[in-house]
């Protein structure tokens, strides 16, 4: 005797259950992004989307490229594979501007192969930082930095590079919020990604429409 139902009933579970979203972050940096990207995965995102980030990629180029790469090899697997699933993905490229060069060039990369381009100016930090202040004058990274372990003292850029997440995952409107004011004010000036800025929440947005039930 069979041991499961010959109905159809688990298959609808089953395919209910799969994801329905798999997005993969490339990161330039090694350790704040993903670690932050993770965590938000986490309280946001449930069985439907799964969130891939990748650490320390390199430079933006290098992002942009590696994430071009990424993207033909998911459609040449999922062309070959029998499951339409492996088409529902996303690639994504989070990058910081610093003193990068080729930002520009990179970006045009990950535009002309449909890939999400996202820029924190001057770097990652800006996005911790909105959670608890608006910071709309320009500002160095270094100094970011130090300003943003002043407000979050369980950071440190040398020491812990990593955003206490328990102080900001209650924030996350409010942060878009800023983040939305800094990124038109740029625009307004005709600094499109100027200092400061980040669209970021782009990303997160994403996750949490997937993640809905």
């Amino acid at each position: 005797m069979s041991r499961f139902p010959k109905d159809s009933t688990l298959k609808r579970k089953f395919y209910h259950k799969q994801p329905k979203a798999k997005i993969y972050v490339l990161c330039e940096g090694k350790v704040t992004e993903p670690a932050y990207i993770s965590q938000f995965a986490k309280q946001h995102a449930n069985d439907k989307v799964i969130v891939q980030p990748i650490p320390g990629v390199g430079v933006p180029l290098t992002v942009s490229q590696k994430a071009v790469e990424l993207k033909t090899q998911l459609l040449r697997d999922a062309r070959k594979s029998k499951d339409s699933f492996d088409m529902s993905f996303s690639v994504w490229c989070v990058i910081d501007i610093d003193e990068h060069p080729n930002v520009g060039e990179a970006k045009s990369l990950a535009d002309s192969n449909k890939i999400k381009f996202l820029i924190s100016n001057p770097c990652f930090e800006i996005w911790g930082l909105l959670h608890l202040k608006l910071q709309d004058a320009h500002i160095h990274r270094h100094k970011l930095q130090q300003l943003l372990h002043k407000e979050m003292p369980n950071y440190h850029h040398t020491h812990n590079p990593l955003f206490d997440y328990n102080q900001m995952k209650n924030n996350y409107q409010i942060a878009k919020e800023r983040a939305l004011t800094i990124c038109t004010r740029r625009k307004d000036e005709g600094k499109l990604n100027g200092n400061p800025s980040t669209n970021v929440y782009e990303l997160f947005d994403y996750i949490i429409a997937n993640g809905r039930k």
